[in-house]
């Protein structure tokens, strides 16, 4: 009996083990990436109550209302004076790309104008998206907003009109 128990204990602990050691991004997510440039020269990163963002919609915008009633969370990281850190800013836009490309998210949008770029990039669920990352870049600023819940495409797109 005693010797079932260890090959049991073993075996569950090398299922561990293996189950936690898997290759890719299995670790990495928006939030990890934003924290971990929360103490970089010129980068601040918070994250907004979606009750206190809601606070600030004005009462007539009832589309955009609509289509952040299903986020559960709302983080932003801000590099206000990214020409000062431009090594980090572009760190931080490699990192977010190879995440795009390992974790299944789509490019919706991609503008470029200028020195600005705006990509917009979102991983699909059932009902739409499930979590849409926007990243802002300029010579003077870099901005990554990060939602986190249900992004309906039908309210997305009334909100575009």
């Amino acid at each position: 009996m005693k010797s079932k128990t260890v090959i049991l204990g073993l075996f569950l602990a090398t299922a561990v083990c293996c189950t936690s050691f898997t290759p890719g991004n299995s670790h990495r997510s928006p939030g990890k990436i934003m924290n971990g440039y929360r103490g970089e020269k010129g980068f601040v990163s918070l994250s907004v109550p979606v009750f206190l963002a809601k606070a600030f919609i004005p009462r007539e915008e009832q589309a955009l209302r609509d289509m952040i009633r299903d986020i559960r969370r709302i983080r932003l990281l801000v590099c206000g004076d990214a020409c000062r850190n431009p090594r980090a800013v572009m760190e931080c836009m490699q990192e977010f790309s190879a995440y795009f490309r390992e974790s299944g998210y789509v490019e919706i949008m991609q503008v470029k104008d200028g020195d600005e770029t705006v990509l917009m990039n979102a991983l699909p669920g059932e009902n739409g998206f499930r979590d849409m990352v926007m990243i802002v870049s300029s010579g003077e600023e870099f901005v990554v907003i990060h939602l986190t819940g249900i992004l309906d495409l039908e309210k997305i797109a009334k909100l575009m009109e």
